[in-house]
C-alpha cells in the first residue's frame, strides 16, 4: 500500500494544476505510522499495529481505535448482545461480520441526526417545500423499536451469501454517528483517488511493454536481414521461426490476444503470429536501405483506444505517436491503417 501511495503521488503531481496538491502523506504519533490523504473535510488514514490494519476517515480516531485495541478488555464474545445476534444469524463460516449494538449507539447520535435532517428546511426557504419540522420521530419512539443489528458474510461452493438482522429498514444509520455512517463511503472515495491514477500508470507500463517489444522485433528483422542479403522477412511469422522469437512477443500489453499453448512447431508457431500478432508488418519485399523515418511496424491502432499507439522506424527507434501524428505520418507514406 505504500508502493501504492507512492505511485499515486507522482501521478498526482503529474496531472494537477501547481496550485493544487493532493497527496499521500505521513505522521508518526507514539508508536504509530498514520498514512493519510492530505484533503480537506475528511482525511482518510489507515495504520497498522500487531498485523491489523485501521482505517479510519480521520487520524485521531485511526489512532485511537489501534491504541485502544492494543491495550483491549473483555472480549465481545462476552457481550449477550452480540452472542444472541450471532446465533440468529446462524452458524456459518463467516468471511465478514457486521454487529451495531444501536440501543447503545443511538441516545449518542440522535442529536447529530436531528441537526442534519433540519437541511430538508432548505427546501421550506427556497423550495416552497414544506418539509415539516420533524423529518426524525422522537427518541423514545425510536428505541421503543430499535435492537441490535448484524450481518454475516460467507462463501461456499455455491458462491457468496449474506444474511443480515436489524430492527427496521434505516436503523442502523439512526444508531450510527454521521461520521462512522459516512465511513463507508470512505473506502469508495479512496479508491475513487487511487484508480485513475493507478489505471493510467498500468496503461503507461503496458505502452512501454508495447516499445520494447517492437524494438526486439525490429532487431530481428535487422538480424535476419543480415542472413539474407540485405532483404527484410516477408512476414512476422517468419522472424518468430529463424530468429527464435516467442509468440508472446508479437501481442501487445494492452490487448486481450493470449497465445494458445501448444504451438510447438515452428510452422504452428510462425501461423499464429501472421494471423494473430498485434502489431502490423510493412517490411515485406523492403531491405535495409529504406529510409530512417519511414515506418516498419507499429500496433494496431484500435488497442489504445484511440490514443495513439507505438510505431517502429527504420532506423529501429520505437516512438509514442498521437492520433494526429499518425494520421499526418500515414498520409505521407500512403499507409492504410489497420485496426
Amino acid at each position: 500500500m505504500t508502493n501504492l501511495e507512492s505511485s499515486a503521488n507522482n501521478l498526482l503531481r503529474q496531472q494537477l494544476r501547481e496550485k493544487l496538491t493532493i497527496s499521500f502523506e505521513q505522521m508518526k504519533a507514539a508508536d504509530l505510522t498514520l498514512h493519510y490523504l492530505n484533503v480537506p473535510f475528511v482525511t482518510p488514514t489507515w495504520t497498522l499495529q500487531n498485523g491489523n490494519w485501521y482505517f479510519s476517515l480521520y487520524p485521531q480516531m485511526a489512532q485511537s481505535a489501534a491504541q485502544n485495541a492494543a491495550a483491549r478488555g473483555p472480549s465481545i464474545l462476552e457481550n449477550e448482545a452480540f452472542v444472541a445476534m450471532r446465533k440468529r444469524l446462524g452458524d456459518h463460516q463467516a468471511s465478514s461480520l457486521m454487529f451495531d449494538n444501536l440501543p447503545k449507539t443511538a441516545p449518542q447520535a440522535y442529536a447529530m441526526w436531528v441537526l442534519l435532517s433540519r437541511y430538508a428546511a432548505a427546501g421550506d426557504v427556497w423550495g416552497g417545500v414544506k418539509s415539516g419540522p420533524m423529518l426524525l420521530p422522537p427518541l423514545p419512539k425510536i428505541m421503543e423499536n430499535l435492537g441490535p443489528s448484524g450481518k454475516v458474510t460467507w462463501i461456499d461452493a455455491a458462491g457468496i451469501h449474506s444474511k443480515s438482522v436489524c430492527s427496521f429498514p434505516g436503523s442502523d444509520i439512526v444508531g450510527s454517528e454521521p461520521a462512522s455512517f459516512a465511513a463507508i463511503a470512505a473506502p469508495a472515495f479512496m479508491v475513487a483517488i487511487l484508480l485513475p491514477a493507478l489505471s493510467k500508470a498500468r496503461e503507461q507500463a503496458h505502452r512501454a511493454g508495447a516499445s520494447n517489444d517492437l524494438r526486439q522485433i525490429g532487431l530481428a528483422v535487422q538480424a535476419y536481414s543480415n542472413q539474407f542479403n540485405q532483404q527484410y522477412p516477408p512476414d512476422l511469422g517468419k522472424l518468430a521461426t529463424t530468429e527464435n522469437l516467442s509468440p508472446s512477443l508479437f501481442v501487445s500489453p494492452s490487448s486481450n490476444t493470449k497465445a494458445p499453448p501448444g504451438l510447438n512447431t515452428p510452422e504452428e508457431q510462425a501461423a499464429w503470429v501472421n494471423a494473430n500478432s498485434d502489431f502490423v508488418y510493412l517490411g515485406a519485399g523492403k531491405n535495409n536501405t529504406i529510409p530512417p523515418a519511414q515506418v516498419l511496424a507499429y500496433e494496431k491502432l484500435g488497442i489504445h483506444h484511440g490514443q495513439g499507439t507505438n510505431v517502429l522506424f527504420g532506423d529501429n527507434s520505437v516512438r509514442w505517436l498521437s492520433p494526429y501524428e499518425l494520421d499526418l505520418i500515414f498520409k505521407e507514406q500512403k499507409i492504410q491503417p489497420k485496426y
